[in-house]
């Protein structure tokens, strides 16, 4: 990555999405100007060009597309990389982008790691483009002046010398094609490796240098039907063996038949940006075989997770809105058939990612074996089981000595027949919404957990087995801390329980399909592009009056 600092212009006309932008590029060292219109935007990027420009393509009065469209028609803005950030994800928008001079595009919600790859991949690419084209510039004004000094001093060998002498490129003018030396500084030595007297005494000597990989195509690219080649670039082998990447810019001289005499030009050692740029090569590909890899697990974690087809078959009215962080998931849910019961957990693990992910599918395991071996569980000996195990299995063994790995989460048997339910919680909590009260209208009862984690604590006493009657109708909610804990809205506050609360209570009448989109886009909206701080994971399960004439429970 480059030390250069980078400027960037953010365009959306949501106030919040500036911010949120402004806030995670500025913490990665770039400069950043934002504004709220496409107007503003070709404004402020003619006035002062930036490195690159994020684009929201819906916007009042002049979109994105039309936005981008006028700055690449204008000379000063035409080369700037544009990215659009878009809600949409239709081929025809992307595609419209792409066809306008985009660049890439970035969808929301933002997903802080791809988006910061994105933004210093493209930025890269231009620093890269303005250093070529810098070097191409700078070696154009070096053979002009070196034209105009050698015309102006070609009657003093000695100014010309001490001209020359001061380069850190080797200025040369050889004849061709025999390829003598009529001059070369004493900078070959830095460049080359070898001394000028190499040059000199040896006639033709760069082809000798050349690495054998690259001397077809330096005789071959050379000299051109159109002259000589302005430039080249090929690998040589120093005096110690050593590869070293050299970049040689020419000037033909031509006789009246309009054949080549004489070349001249400048040889530069580019070894240090060449291995950069590998550095840099391998450092993406490496990036993209880890993100393979968690990709993978993703699916691997997915496949251990109940099924909608499968929990539909014990709890035909459910939901399950599970939203991960990062590609794989700390949060986990639980569902299995215990004789005539349904068992239904909701987990919260220690950390994110891939680290959570271990933790959840060392949980899932558990949780299988334990209930697995015990015929007539309780919710509260589940939970005491799950600790100790969880203990052995991280060797958790005093909490000075340990890690403070584990797992909240939240644990209901539920007896579907005689409506009942067990809880046992562990520092997660479950809220059941009734409408069966005198004023018909919906309650909402906040069952507390015990507070401690499945996991080494200071004080570890036996979780507390709840038991609740249910009433037709009522919805169990069963969920970690992402959702109330999220940061957004307009004074960027998080959600909480209490608002978290509210919303329950006014969508629980709706129908569980429903429930679960209107969480979803409250969500989305709060967040409103915001970085997604945790995992997010909500369990809705409705207690029917009956359940048909299939038996879920048959042996």
């Amino acid at each position: 990555m480059s030390d250069k600092k980078f400027t960037v212009l953010v365009v959306d006309d949501m106030h919040a999405n500036r911010l949120i932008l402004e806030d995670l590029l500025s913490n990665k060292g770039i400069v950043v100007t934002s504004v709220a219109n496409g107007e503003e935007a070709i404004k402020s990027a003619t006035l002062q060009t930036p490195d690159l420009i994020l684009l929201d393509i819906l916007m009042p009065v002049m979109d994105g597309f039309e936005t981008c469209k006028q700055l690449k028609t204008d000379e000063k803005t035409k080369d700037i990389p544009v990215i659009f950030l878009t809600g949409l994800d239709q081929n025809e928008h992307i595609i419209k982008g792409f066809g306008l001079g985009a660049v890439d595009y970035i969808t929301k919600p933002f997903r802080t790691t791809e988006l910061y790859a994105r933004v210093m991949t493209h930025l890269d690419l231009k620093h890269s483009r303005d250093i070529i084209e810098q070097q191409n510039q700078s070696l154009v004004r070096e053979m002009q002046y070196r034209k105009k000094a050698e015309k102006d001093l070609k009657d003093s060998d000695v100014k010309y010398s001490s001209l020359i002498t001061g380069l850190s490129d080797a200025v040369f003018k050889i004849t061709y094609p025999a390829g003598e030396y009529e001059y070369i500084s004493p900078a070959a030595d830095k460049v080359f490796g070898f001394s000028k007297n190499n040059f000199y005494k040896n006639p033709g000597f760069i082809k000798r240098i050349i690495h054998p990989d690259y001397l077809e195509y330096y005789l071959t690219n050379l000299e051109t039907q159109w002259g000589v080649s302005p430039t080249l670039k090929y690998k040589i082998i120093d005096p110690e063996g050593n590869e070293r990447w050299i970049i040689q810019a020419n000037k033909g001289t031509f006789d009246k038949d309009g054949n080549l005499i004489f070349i001249e030009g400048i040889y530069r050692n580019i070894t240090t940006e060449q291995e950069l740029e590998k550095q840099k090569n391998h450092l993406e590909k490496t990036n993209k075989k880890i993100t393979s890899s968690i990709r993978y697990a993703h699916f691997i974690q997915k496949a251990v997770l109940p099924s909608e087809e499968f929990i539909k078959q014990f709890i035909p009215e459910n939901f399950i809105l599970f939203i991960p962080r990062d590609i794989v998931s700390g949060d986990f849910y639980w569902i299995k058939q215990v004789k005539n019961h349904v068992a239904v957990a909701a987990a919260d693990c220690t950390g994110h990612g891939v680290p959570g992910a271990f933790m959840s599918m060392l949980g899932i395991a558990l949780l299988n074996e334990i209930v697995r071996l015990d015929e007539s569980p309780k919710a509260n000996e589940i939970l005491n089981e799950l600790r100790k195990r969880i203990k052995t299995s991280l060797h958790q063994e005093s909490q000075h000595d340990s890690a403070s790995d584990g797992m909240d989460i939240s644990l209901c048997i539920i007896d579907l027949e005689n409506k009942e339910v067990q809880y046992a919680g562990a520092n997660s909590p479950i809220f059941i919404v009734s409408d069966n009260n005198q004023e018909r209208c919906p309650k909402l009862d906040h069952i507390k957990p015990d507070r401690m984690p499945i996991g080494i604590y200071v004080k570890e006493i036996p979780f507390t087995n709840h038991i609740i009657k249910l009433m037709t109708n009522d919805v169990i909610y069963l969920f970690s801390d992402g959702f109330q804990d999220q940061f957004g809205g307009k004074d960027l506050k998080k959600f909480k329980v209490s608002r978290f609360k509210t919303l329950l209570e006014e969508i629980y009448p709706k129908s569980m399909s429903e429930q679960r989109k209107i969480l979803f886009e409250t969500f989305e909206t709060w967040r409103a592009g915001t970085r997604q701080l945790d995992d997010v994971l909500i369990i809705g399960v409705r207690i029917l009056d009956n359940y048909g004439t299939i038996d879920f429970f048959e042996k």
